[in-house]
């Protein structure tokens, strides 16, 4: 009979130390795992690093993606519609339209690559940012012979669309005739 308590006393240690084994692992921390690079944050195969977001003032709601289309389509063309527009929502004059694959265009832009003097200096007017591919259409020598000294690969960068600097001054016609042979002359330097 001593030889069965003995069984039994064994059996309900056994049981006991599984059961002290298991509440100790569940209280343990598990071991950390490294977490797998969150794939959306890697560039050129490095993570990179987070940024924390701090506050920032409050600066209303951002523009409805369809009025900033049509204003950035609408300064290609139609000077009343873009007035109409910027007397609205001022806000529209520095806006962006990605048309894809890298090609954003402001309504500035637009205006520059077809040309549109009036529109450009009423977007210009208006507190628009002045872009070099405009100031070749709007023929400002000074300001272009600047930008392109400060940086001669600028000559290179084409506006939008893929829009040439030379196609700009093309566009801006006569008043853009000095900056048109200006960009020739470097445009045939080796």
């Amino acid at each position: 009979m001593s030889d069965r308590l003995t069984r039994r006393a064994a059996l309900v240690a056994g049981s006991n130390l599984i059961l002290a084994s298991a509440a100790m692992a569940a209280s343990e921390p598990p071991e950390a795992k490294p977490a797998a690079p969150d794939k959306s944050r890697i560039s050129n195969g490095r993570e990179r690093p987070k940024i924390e977001r701090k506050a920032k003032p409050e600066k209303g709601p951002p523009l409805d993606q369809s009025l900033i289309f049509e204003f950035v389509s609408f300064a290609h063309s139609n000077l009343e519609v873009v007035k109409d527009m910027l007397v609205d929502t001022p806000r529209l004059v520095n806006c962006v339209w990605d048309w894809g694959s890298g090609d954003f265009e402001t309504a500035l832009g637009a205006a520059g690559h077809m040309g549109r003097r009036d529109i450009a200096e009423l977007l210009i007017q208006s507190g628009a940012r002045l872009e070099l591919p405009a100031a070749v259409m709007l023929g400002q020598l000074e300001f272009v012979k600047a930008a392109l000294a400060a940086n001669p690969s600028a000559l290179k960068t084409p506006g939008p669309h893929g829009i040439s600097l030379m196609a700009h001054a093309k566009n801006g016609g006569e008043k853009a005739a000095a900056v048109l042979e200006f960009l020739q002359s470097l445009d045939t330097k080796p």
